[in-house]
């Protein structure tokens, strides 16, 4: 009798002590589950954000006009109404500015405000605030570029992108209230 009773005790203790192993092992893998759905999130938003900002610089590097000195103006900007709608797309990508990185960011606010520059009801003018632009224009477009390529194959990162400096305040707010989100904060 007793040792039925040592064997069902037994069986007992291992079936109460596999149910908190599992029950462990099953909050451990919603976290990962949760966390890899909250990168998958960002990263999407992160790859819509990208497209927009590679959009408007396909456009500047595959239209250019040439003047009759040899030297080139981007005549997607020749117009008013081409640079508003030039600008436009570029305040819709600052609005996305939280899902790209700081100098993204910068290179995009400040090709937006050398276009407000060049801004002019005077058709002649804008096309010569244009052509003065122009080579600051350039630089901020290589810079623009050059920094799309390196966020690009940094992209899949999204924990080292979300402890950037500018990010990491509005995510503590956000998430920290969150139990599991605790857990993987810093």
């Amino acid at each position: 009798m007793e040792w039925g009773n040592i064997s069902s005790g037994t069986v007992l203790a291992s079936g109460v002590v596999s149910a908190i192993i599992s029950s462990i092992f099953g909050v451990w893998q919603k976290k990962i589950d949760y966390r890899n759905s909250y990168y998958k999130i960002v990263l999407d938003k992160r790859m819509a954000a990208y497209e927009k900002i590679q959009n408007i610089l396909s456009h500047f590097f595959t239209i250019k006009y040439y003047d009759y000195d040899g030297n080139y103006y981007y005549c997607e900007i020749d117009t008013k109404e081409k640079l508003h709608v030039i600008r436009d797309k570029i305040k819709n990508c600052i609005s996305d500015g939280l899902f790209i990185s700081l100098k993204m960011f910068s290179a995009i606010r400040e090709l937006d405000g050398l276009l407000q520059n060049c801004d002019n009801n005077n058709q002649d003018i804008l096309i010569c605030n244009i052509k003065k632009s122009n080579e600051d224009i350039k630089k901020i477009l290589e810079n623009a570029s050059n920094t799309l390529n390196s966020d690009l194959l940094e992209l899949y990162d999204v924990p080292k992108f979300l402890c950037e400096s500018r990010h990491k305040n509005w995510f503590h707010k956000k998430i920290s209230h969150i139990p599991i989100a605790r857990d993987w904060i810093d």
